[in-house]
């Protein structure tokens, strides 16, 4: 049987942690290049953590690793605590299910690990079905991934994940080709599950306005590196990185005339051993020759931190 709902402000519980994560890929000319540079984070039971960025600035590989998946051709380095029980919600929801299998077997399949006897397991995949707010549950559970919408398939997938009684959750990009209306039902959904049940969520998200509605705490990534981790609230009205100050001006606003976006100059930093040691310093109005030179430090301000020589609110 699913577990009851924890009492109400039950104490949160560190769940997974990593510390100076590394992790490096070998590069056509025998040289390693980092994809994960020095991060350090925890995760407990009832916060949401919002991971942050462009593509290719390592949020994917940063969940995998932590689910125990970093994939071929990785080298990792550094310490990693893992939950034994943790979730992993992939991007693609309908490439993530098995094509030639009913809803029922997905489900079935998590039950199955859990060496649940098969006269419990249809009414257990019904419940979880119904948890992730799947309509008809009944019905639905005969039907098979390509006969799905995205946002079903998104149900479909999380129920699998909660059949697996997970103590976190890692939601990579989970709103991704979702219309808006199916976006705000998935967010809510995984907020109100993490309420009830006390989980741990990390949230991978392109999506600042999601990020916004659902996490506790944000980090933004860039280039493999933290530059920005703070209460979201704090981080998105108050940015610290230039970085992070740059992607809330790229997103629409009503205080500029449509189809005016600020979009962030240049580009992401490619996976190369020939880095400098701010990647963002090619692309910061900020940056000064120390930039190029050396490596930031992290400051820590009231709640937050960041990676920056010169952060804003402090001289150019």
């Amino acid at each position: 049987m699913p577990s009851e709902p924890p009492a109400l402000h039950a104490p949160a519980r560190l769940l997974a942690a990593v510390e100076h994560l590394n992790v490096t890929v070998r590069m056509p000319d025998g040289e390693p290049a980092l994809i994960l540079d020095d991060v350090s984070m925890n995760f407990a039971s009832g916060r949401c953590v919002g991971i942050v960025g462009e593509s290719g600035s390592g949020k994917t590989t940063l969940g995998r690793v932590l689910a125990g998946l970093p994939g071929p051709g990785l080298t990792v380095e550094g310490s990693v605590r893992s939950h034994p029980r943790t979730g992993f919600m992939f991007q693609d929801a309908v490439s993530a299910l098995n094509p030639v299998r009913r809803v029922s077997w997905q489900v079935d399949e998590a039950l199955r690990a859990r060496g649940v006897p098969r006269a419990e397991r249809a009414a257990l995949r019904l419940e979880y079905l119904a948890m992730a707010e799947v309509p008809e549950p009944e019905a639905l559970q005969r039907r098979y991934p390509h006969e799905l919408s995205g946002g079903l398939a998104q149900r479909v997938l999380l129920a699998t994940v909660l059949a697996g009684q997970p103590e976190l959750i890692i939601a990579d990009e989970p709103t991704s080709a979702l219309d808006a209306s199916t976006q705000s039902q998935i967010v809510a959904l995984l907020r109100r599950l993490m309420d009830e049940q006390h989980l741990g969520i990390m949230l991978i998200t392109h999506d600042l306005a999601v990020a916004a509605h659902t996490c506790d705490e944000l980090v933004v990534l860039y280039g493999g590196q933290i530059v920005e981790h703070g209460p979201t609230d704090q981080v998105l009205r108050t940015p610290a990185h230039p970085y992070t100050a740059a992607l809330l001006r790229a997103l629409p606003s009503f205080d500029r005339p449509p189809g005016h976006l600020m979009p962030v100059p240049g580009a992401p930093p490619r996976v190369s051993s020939d880095r400098p040691p701010c990647p963002f310093s090619p692309r910061c109005e900020r940056a000064t020759d120390l930039c190029h030179l050396e490596r930031p430090r992290q400051i820590r301000r009231t709640g937050t931190t960041v990676l920056c020589h010169h952060p804003i609110g402090a001289p150019a």
